[in-house]
């Protein structure tokens, strides 16, 4: 009777520990976590690296919240952690999310925040957007389709790049799940997409700083477009890439590639980001880009003897040249003319009509072998006149070094 009483006690404890949730389970066999005497977490639900940083985030359960964790890999600290919303959670009844179905992500953002895409394992897995700050602590921002859609990446603390499985495309969203711009094309540096029927294109800079514009006027998407010889293509623009670009002192220029049905459609036309705007100038055949003089931009294919144009900052065309193989080396002294080295001789050159206006040959290299190697520097432009060096290496390996003033208007040379 005595042993009776004692199972039959048991059982009950049992059943009111089961009841109560009494008996709480623990991760221990994570090393991050005892590493850091960390004993009370009820589940990781995932793992996740900060791209480019020797970090990793921890999302999970502990004291019945949502909680995230920033760890340095290398010393396998715990730098901080956040608590978010609570959650019903007890490890053994609710069952864990294990296989990944699409891509989680994590990333440091421009203002020092975190943000990562996560999962929870309960009957209705859901992948969320969370933003993680010192200011703000935890802020949820918008949910995806678990099977279909990810975070690709970040493009600023409150827009981030979405990828949808089922339609191939690539979408900007507000942290709060407002559709941004769509059929998105992102390079890493510059991107394009659509704000309904506008264009938009945005752009990095060398020093980091995010800039973008939006076209005044609708983008035609249906085009027809002059091949050259009176031949045209017709086709639908589902996105835009980037085939060149080039930043300027007031902006960004890139030449772009159409995606379409049919592939491939490529550099057709030259886009300007500047001020806010995105400027749209049609060019038909336009190969290579580079600044020009007083901060216009100059198009140019050479291979294919079209001619080149020159473009302002606002997208007028100021100049038409003629085919010129050597555009890369030139130095503009205007629109139309540029100051030239080759072999021993400068000279300048009208690009419209093809004509030298000038040469004269650096007499100073005669004393040096034909055979010595020739480095040309420009050091300093005052008015006309400008500044040169010229480093000499002689196949003895011995060095010599010499400088002169070029007027650029005589054609003259001054030692």
């Amino acid at each position: 009777m005595k042993k009776q009483f004692v199972w039959l006690l048991m059982l009950v404890c049992m059943l009111a520990g089961c009841s109560d949730g009494d008996e709480v389970f623990y991760e221990t066999n994570d090393d991050l976590l005892n590493k850091n005497g960390i004993a009370d977490v009820a589940a990781v639900f995932c793992r996740e690296e900060v791209v480019e940083e020797e970090k990793v985030i921890y999302y999970g359960i502990r004291q019945g919240k949502d909680w995230f964790a920033l760890f340095d890999i290398a010393s396998g600290s715990l730098e901080k952690d956040w608590y978010g919303k609570a959650r019903d959670y007890v490890r053994g009844k609710n069952p864990i999310f294990t296989m990944r179905q699409v891509d989680l992500w994590a990333g440091k953002l421009e203002n020092g925040d975190y943000a990562m895409t996560y999962m929870y394992g309960e009957e209705n897995t859901i992948h969320q957007l969370v933003r993680l700050s010192d200011r703000s602590g935890v802020e949820y921002g918008f949910m995806l389709d678990t099977e279909n859609e990810w975070v690709d990446e970040y493009l600023s603390e409150n827009r981030f790049f979405v990828y949808s499985l089922n339609s191939g495309k690539l979408q900007i969203w507000t942290f709060d799940g407002n559709l941004f711009a769509d059929d998105v094309c992102w390079t890493g540096i510059c991107a394009t997409g659509f704000q309904n029927d506008k264009l938009w294109g945005g752009y990095t800079d060398s020093k980091g700083g995010f800039h973008e514009g939006i076209s005044d006027e609708p983008f035609e998407r249906n085009r027809r477009i002059h091949m050259g010889f009176g031949e045209y293509a017709e086709f639908y623009i589902k996105k835009i890439g980037i085939e060149e670009s080039i930043e300027t002192d007031w902006g960004y220029a890139f030449l772009p590639y159409y995606k379409t049905d049919y592939g491939s459609q490529s550099r057709f036309d030259l886009f300007l980001i500047n001020g806010g705007k995105l400027v749209f100038v049609p060019i038909i055949h336009g190969g290579s880009l580079r600044n020009w003089y007083k901060e216009s931009l100059l198009v140019y294919n050479n291979r294919n003897g079209y001619n080149s144009r020159v473009v302002s900052s606002e997208g007028k065309i100021i100049a038409e040249l003629e085919p010129y193989s050597a555009y890369e080396e030139a130095e503009p002294v205007s629109y139309e003319e540029g100051i030239s080295f080759s072999g021993d001789c400068f000279y300048r050159t009208n690009f419209v009509s093809c004509k030298t206006v000038w040469l004269v040959n650096v007499d100073k290299l005669d004393a040096f072998a034909s055979d010595a190697q020739k480095t040309m520097a420009l050091v300093k432009k005052e008015g006309t006149l400008w500044s040169y060096r010229c480093d000499i290496v002689n196949k003895d390996g011995s060095k010599d070094r010499f400088e002169f003033k070029l007027d650029i208007e005589a054609g003259k040379i001054i030692y």
